[in-house]
């Protein structure tokens, strides 16, 4: 087992030099692009350099990996012969898998591996669901993306509720599916009933002008009344004790540089905002999975605003980020008439996670 800096540092970079080569692959042979055994051969291959640089790793290293420490605790000290306690475990699909992997006999390194491939499967799944001739762009933009190693080692519950929710996204003219990725989502991490209800309202009500309006006027709200808007959302039944820690500021802010009004997020927030609204207002792209994915962040992302200046915001943040890179690589894979495709998804890609890398 790779030491934990060392083990970061190689996936970093290791999937820098794999950026590049992909984004010159794109530029000089885009004329010979499409899914063959060779494709789906990479595919399977980065499948497997994800997992084990996701799953197999020093978890008790917390500096670099976060609540893994807490997590592998919680897995040595599980008891098969504990009845179960809706208010002690109650993500029951993440208490299902914790039981199902102690009751196998599986050692701590296996279940942060079989995390691991809970959170990656649906996520390359998807990718081919969305596009048969790009999946591997579009995975691409997922890891790459700044939150996706964040809540592959430190919030894994979160992690693999939303890898489930976008599959159910992306099947969402399937109503049986639609409902069993969510409740699966929902299993391992109930906020994620926060981005499904807007994805629900989107498909009823699909105004994606007024949602972006929505979404600006709640940044001016979020800024002038974020105190007395955080007081009615603790009201709220739903937010656990956890939640409502974060909101009332208990937690230790040891691991939280800066407290205050999140101008960094919302730029950052706003970033497949002002894409998707290129590509929505001025390119006239129309795509209904696109438009009801713009939607639903423009709505999960403005609950968000109403609290960011709280600490630890950005767990609520993820209930929006975890679409980013949906939202920008999408456009440019599936418009027919795109002007210098290859190269825009090229320059895009490597900003994309050197941005991440800087930040």
């Amino acid at each position: 087992m790779l030491d934990a800096y060392l083990h970061v540092f190689l996936f970093r970079y290791i999937l820098l030099l794999i950026v590049f080569i992909e984004s010159f692959y794109l530029l000089l042979f885009y004329n010979r692009i499409h899914v063959n055994g060779a494709t789906n051969l990479r595919l399977t291959l980065f499948f497997i350099f994800c997992l084990y640089f996701v799953g197999y790793r020093q978890w008790w290293i917390e500096d670099v990996f976060g609540d893994s420490i807490r997590y592998g605790k919680a897995y040595l000290e599980f008891s098969l012969y504990k009845s179960w306690d809706f208010e002690t475990y109650k993500e029951y699909g993440f208490w299902l898998l914790t039981y199902l992997c102690r009751w196998l006999g599986l050692s701590v390194e296996m279940f942060f591996l079989v995390c691991a491939f809970l959170y990656l499967f649906p996520l390359f799944v998807s990718s081919y669901k969305l596009s048969k001739q790009y999946p591997h762009l579009i995975i691409l933009f997922i890891v790459t993306t700044m939150s996706f190693y964040m809540y592959a080692v430190d919030g894994i519950r979160n992690g693999i509720s939303t890898s489930f929710l976008i599959l159910a996204f992306v099947n969402y003219r399937n109503t049986l599916r639609f409902f069993i990725y969510s409740l699966i989502a929902f299993s391992f991490h109930y906020s994620a009933v926060w981005p499904f209800s807007f994805f629900c309202i989107a498909i009823l009500y699909p105004k994606v002008k007024l949602y972006l309006f929505a979404w600006v006027f709640s940044v001016f709200c979020g800024f002038m009344l974020s105190g007395y808007i955080k007081n009615l959302l603790l009201i709220i039944p739903f937010l656990n004790e956890k939640a409502e820690s974060y909101l009332t500021g208990t937690v230790s802010l040891s691991m939280f540089s800066k407290v205050g009004f999140r101008w960094d997020f919302v730029l950052y927030s706003s970033l497949p905002i002002w894409f998707s609204s290129y590509f929505y207002f001025i390119r006239s792209y129309r795509n209904d999975f696109y438009n009801k994915l713009f939607s639903c962040y423009l709505l999960s992302n403005m609950l968000w605003v109403f609290i960011n200046e709280v600490p630890f915001s950005n767990r609520f943040a993820y209930l929006s980020w975890f679409m980013m890179p949906l939202l920008i690589v999408y456009p440019m894979i599936d418009m027919k008439y795109f002007n210098y495709r290859y190269t825009s998804i090229s320059i895009v890609l490597i900003g994309y996670y050197l941005f991440t890398i800087i930040l």
